[in-house]
């Protein structure tokens, strides 16, 4: 059980897990990619962006468009919940 966040444009980004531990911070840029894997059923991940626009997650084999606007800055969301979000958005 994993997701990928894959770059679509320069963006800076954090990512902590559900006991809020940073695990990944910087800049990355178009094309780049990161992985992650949730380690339990109910873990989480906690994801803070300076280009909400700039990047779009792919899990479950399903891609979830990006979350904001290009320079969109964003304090942080739970990546589950707000897929959910989404999702329930669609329906």
């Amino acid at each position: 059980n994993y997701f990928e966040i894959i770059f679509l444009e320069q963006t800076w980004i954090e990512v902590y897990n559900d006991d809020k531990t940073l695990v990944k911070s910087g800049l990355f840029n178009i094309g780049d990619r990161i992985d992650f894997e949730f380690k339990t059923q109910i873990s989480d991940y906690f994801i803070k962006s300076g280009n909400l626009g700039g990047f779009q997650i792919f899990f479950k084999d399903e891609f979830f468009a990006p979350f904001g606007y290009s320079g969109q800055v964003h304090n942080g969301f739970y990546l589950l919940e707000k897929i959910l979000e989404v999702k329930n958005r669609r329906l």
